[in-house]
């Protein structure tokens, strides 16, 4: 088994950014789903399940910030946010501290969605637990990602699902952190602890996953 792809998504729900290779942090890949979008007035997180022209924005890492790009049109988002008001919002059945955005950047992506919304981004400090039955220690946290810091996904297991369908699916559906290929279909579901080069792992649970898969980011509408 070996990693055919690595890729982070530094905004939650939005476009997908393609690495060479990342630093593992302790909440999951450097810079991912550390951004989220969030109805201004409702605080409710923006997920392509519910508004799939997320799709349609699409991210570039440079060494001094990100590049989002909607519809020919882009703007600059720092890789951190330092400061800005603090807000409260739920990522399933977490409560998770985040920090809004500069109004420059929440104004952005309000003008392209067409309603207001808020752009946050949790630092470091702003702790989310990982659920107490799947931890390794009380201090296991994640990002703003569904429930865990890494998903690994095989080539192997998509292959075996395209099989199935009449039209085939992208891996990118399954928002895989590692993709690895070299295995049987669905091997990655058997891995308990591991190490990706000098980095160990342990594979907590299969990951549930959800109607987003169905999201085609060709045909959206």
């Amino acid at each position: 088994m070996k990693i055919s792809k690595l890729i982070i998504y530094p905004v939650k729900s939005l476009g997908p950014v393609f690495l060479e290779s990342s630093v593992v942090e302790t909440e999951g890949l450097k810079y991912d789903r550390k951004y989220a979008l969030i109805k201004a007035d409702t605080k409710e997180v923006l997920t392509q399940r519910k508004y799939p022209m997320l799709s349609q924005f699409s991210l570039e890492l440079f060494p001094e910030c990100f590049k989002v790009t909607y519809n020919n049109e882009n703007i600059k988002l720092p890789l951190y946010i330092e400061n800005g008001e603090e807000l409260e919002i739920n990522v399933w059945d977490d409560t998770v501290q985040v920090t809004k955005s500069p109004d420059e950047l929440n104004k952005w992506f309000s003008d392209k969605l067409g309603f207001l919304v808020y752009l946050v981004y949790q630092k470091l400090k702003q702790k989310r637990y990982i659920d107490p039955d799947f931890r390794i220690k009380d201090t296991d946290s994640t990002s703003l990602a569904d429930a865990f810091p890494i998903l690994i996904l095989s080539e192997e297991s998509v292959q075996e699902i395209n099989k199935h369908l009449e039209n085939e699916i992208d891996f990118l559906r399954f928002r895989p952190n590692i993709l690895v290929s070299g295995c049987e279909a669905f091997e990655e579901d058997k891995l308990l602890n591991f190490k990706v080069a000098n980095v160990g792992l342990k594979a907590v649970k299969p990951c549930a996953r959800c109607i987003m898969v169905n999201v085609d980011s060709e045909n959206w509408q």
